[in-house]
């Protein structure tokens, strides 16, 4: 149902699309329950950017509830996790600054949150950051 905006969605199924024009908003009501909780989680992949030269750091999750994820980082020099930032928008990742970590061996993990509240841990992964 639409509660605001004038774009006309099309339901199939379980699925919803629409258009939303540029400078426009839309805003869409269920007309049940969205029961769709499930999380399945596999593992952190961390690349360096060929463009910055950052770290990107993703976390593969795979689910259609609306999901939160918290990235934190431990490096060698603490023993301490610190937040690398929270993405909730797929695919989730951070850009870590390679500066900030370098001639250490850091170890990132990522803690997703379900609509509900719920927690998936996914296994964390370590990289060393090469010295400049």
């Amino acid at each position: 149902k639409v509660l605001l905006g004038t774009t006309k969605p099309q339901a199939t199924g379980a699925k919803v699309k629409f258009n939303v024009p540029a400078l426009s908003t839309l805003v869409l009501k269920a007309n049940s329950t969205i029961d769709k909780l499930d999380v399945k989680t596999s593992k952190i992949t961390i690349a360096q950017d060929d463009m910055t030269g950052f770290y990107h750091v993703t976390a593969g999750l795979t689910s259609s509830d609306l999901l939160s994820v918290e990235f934190f980082i431990k490096s060698s020099a603490s023993q301490t996790w610190s937040s690398g930032g929270i993405d909730s928008n797929f695919p989730y990742g951070v850009f870590l600054d390679p500066k900030d970590i370098a001639g250490q061996q850091i170890e990132v993990k990522a803690i997703a949150t379900n609509s509900k509240g719920k927690t998936f841990a996914l296994p964390s992964s370590k990289l060393t950051i090469p010295a400049p």
